[in-house]
């Protein structure tokens, strides 16, 4: 893939040079909006797995789940809401740059049983 600096340094055509620096940019854009709905998405299911984990496990001291990494955060704030009697552990797996997120919260409730 192309980036500025190899356009810049480039014996091309000035005009050529500058239609190039534009198609790059958009497309970068493009990129970065693909990218940005992909998180979204996530965040989405993080949400709707967590709706779920709250209802298949209520009344349970804790919960441990692997979720994909940019759906940790979101789902640990819903089931704080959904479940705040309930102890939690998320792993996010960010497989792209290989690494591994890890979020839990502990209700003030059950510090002394823990």
């Amino acid at each position: 893939m192309f980036d500025l600096q190899e356009v810049t340094a480039s014996v091309i055509s000035a005009w050529e040079k500058e239609n190039m620096r534009q198609t790059l940019n958009r497309l970068k854009k493009i990129l970065i909006d693909c990218e940005s709905a992909a998180r979204k998405v996530a965040a989405k299911m993080g949400v709707e797995k967590a709706k779920e984990m709250a209802e298949a496990n209520k009344g349970k001291s804790f919960l441990v789940e692997v979720l994909d990494a940019g759906a940790v955060s979101k789902a640990l704030q819903h089931l704080k809401k959904a479940a705040p009697d309930t102890a939690v552990l998320l792993f996010g797996m960010d497989k792209s740059n290989g690494k591994i997120v890890c979020q839990s919260q502990v209700p003030e409730s059950s510090e002394e049983r823990f």
